[in-house]
């Protein structure tokens, strides 16, 4: 597998509409090899000490997909991060320590995209068409499907990392519980429990687990048709159209009395 990697994460341009929500890719070989800033003696300051994190997990991701977990170690991950061993002892603990900490960065990337599209503006129905589409490109991009890869591998040896990441789905999946609470309070949705929904909604976007063992379809084509045909299929199960029709009903009323029309003497 190639040094090179990188992972979707949210362009901090802003929030955007829906639909037009960007995704930027960062190197994470580009990232490593930026030489550190020269930083006065003393106590780093916060932004110093998010740097050098960010420089040890993409070290570190990049050194488990060359090298499985079984082969990495700190030392080489400290080379390859071209910092001091004694630091990632000081930040992570242990290799195990670090290697959780790597899947939850991967997971965390997924997670802003999926805040990003439901802090837009937007009908239901098309934010959730791109939280789909979120989940898909977040959950099947090569990084993320490398860790996971790395984790079921290693789930016999290691059960702790893989009942973490697994435990870790709520933490992915936090906006997109949040925001199906929020519609099934205001009456627009109908489902039994937000947290259910979001792992079906997650499982489903995500294309199963063939994934692992093919490359995923990854032509925007492709891409968009698979959320079209699950847009269809939840705002059909969760009774979108309808709940929102309903919805509309007293608003329409609202407004006619608001502007003065009414029928009969």
């Amino acid at each position: 597998m190639s040094q090179k990697s990188s992972v979707a994460i949210p362009s901090r341009a802003g929030r955007s509409p829906v639909g037009k929500t960007p995704i930027t890719v960062v190197k994470f070989a580009e990232n490593a090899r930026r030489k550190p800033r020269k930083r006065q003696a003393g106590r780093p300051t916060l932004e110093e000490a998010s740097e050098l994190r960010e420089t040890v997990l993409h070290a570190a991701l990049r050194v488990f997909m060359k090298r499985g977990y079984e082969a990495a170690s700190i030392e080489g991950i400290a080379r390859e991060a071209k910092v001091a061993k004694i630091t990632l002892y000081r930040q992570f603990g242990d290799k195990e320590s670090l290697f959780f900490e790597v899947t939850r960065y991967a997971q965390a990337g997924v997670k802003r995209n999926l805040e990003l599209v439901v802090d837009s503006a937007g009908p239901p129905q098309h934010v959730l068409r791109e939280m789909i589409l979120r989940l898909h490109q977040g959950h099947t991009h090569p990084d993320y499907l490398a860790v996971l890869r790395l984790v079921v591998a290693e789930s016999q040896r290691f059960p702790g990392i893989a009942a973490a990441m697994l435990h870790d789905s709520d933490f992915v999946l936090e906006p997109v519980i949040r925001y199906l609470g929020e519609r099934q309070k205001e009456g627009l949705i109908t489902l039994d429990s937000p947290r259910e929904a979001a792992l079906q909604l997650s499982c489903l976007a995500l294309g199963g687990t063939r994934y692992l063992m093919v490359k995923p379809r990854d032509d925007p084509r492709s891409q968009a048709h698979w959320a079209d045909a699950l847009t269809t299929l939840f705002t059909r199960a969760w009774q979108l159209d309808g709940a929102q029709a309903k919805a509309a009903k007293p608003a329409r009323k609202r407004n006619g009395s608001a502007n003065g029309s009414r029928i009969g003497p």
